[in-house]
């Protein structure tokens, strides 16, 4: 027969017995709950992999073979011939100029103007994969020629579009050395078709 010191102690035993947590969770089912996770993990990499992969070049858009030394047209507005002139600017010499002051093959690149903006496909910045992908959109602001960028994509995954910011650059100064009047001129407005944009400006007085 246990004494009475003796029974305390088995009773604050079995009571420290009755505190401790049980496990919810049993080695099996452990195991089920990593291979599922795993499995989670494979199916949301192989989807943004497939995304990023995925061409961002249109269907309709111009790419060259070959880079081409042709510059953006200037020609005098009929209406106002000693002062304002026009900008033409093709998907072709586009493309081109990006090529050229990139150091890449015109057939890295690939371009596409619609009243939407300008689409520009391709290695745009040095750190970015080739299926890069931008939308510009030109506007006029304090009667200057503005390149927005409205998105950036790889593939068909969005990125930042500072990441891409240093196009708009490239595109100015493209513009600026084949039409350096621009630079001082007055632009009006803005015009976007299909295959083509043209720019409106009239020569400020001195």
């Amino acid at each position: 027969m246990m004494t009475k010191k003796e029974e305390d102690k088995e009773f604050y035993r079995d009571l420290d017995k009755s505190k401790k947590p049980k496990s919810s969770c049993s080695p099996l089912s452990f195991i089920i709950l990593m291979v599922l996770v795993l499995i989670l993990a494979e199916v949301l990499l192989f989807a943004f992999s497939k995304s990023i992969k995925n061409s961002a070049i249109p269907q309709d858009a111009t790419t060259l073979s070959q880079r081409s030394d042709l510059g953006f047209v200037k020609i005098p507005t009929v209406e106002n011939s000693d002062r304002g002139f026009q900008v033409v600017i093709s998907e072709g010499v586009l493309c081109s100029k990006i090529a050229l002051s990139q150091n890449h093959p015109a057939s890295d690149y690939s371009c596409k103007i619609s009243q939407d903006g300008i689409e520009i496909s391709g290695k745009i910045v040095s750190f970015l994969p080739r299926n890069t992908k931008v939308t510009i959109v030109p506007k006029v602001q304090n009667d200057q020629l503005k390149l927005d960028i409205t998105k950036a994509q790889i593939g068909s995954i969005t990125i930042l579009k500072f990441l891409t910011s240093s196009i708009s650059g490239v595109l100015n100064d493209a513009l600026l050395k084949d039409v350096p009047e621009l630079k001082s001129a007055k632009v009006t407005r803005v015009n976007m078709e299909e295959g083509i944009m043209i720019v409106w400006a009239e020569k400020v007085s001195s």
